[in-house]
């Protein structure tokens, strides 16, 4: 019987250290997905600004051919 409850205990022990790496394991990926998740968001966000900024030169560019146009109709 005291066999049986130290076998029972050594089991228990050697679970707890299991389920124990096992959270240190989970909160290490849990870490790196938070980090490569915040790297896409600013990725993201830096892709918005140069989507921005791109259309900000198309319209540029946008006026200067009609105003090109404009003139070469008055000559």
């Amino acid at each position: 019987m005291i066999d049986h409850l130290k076998q029972l205990i050594f089991n228990i022990q050697d679970t707890s250290e299991q389920v124990a790496a096992a959270s240190q394991e989970l909160t290490a990926s849990a870490e790196q997905s938070a980090q490569a998740t915040g790297d896409i968001a600013n990725s993201i966000n830096e892709i918005a600004d140069l989507s921005v900024k791109q259309v900000e030169e198309v319209n540029n560019t946008t006026a200067v051919v009609q105003q090109i146009s404009a003139s070469l109709k008055q000559v």
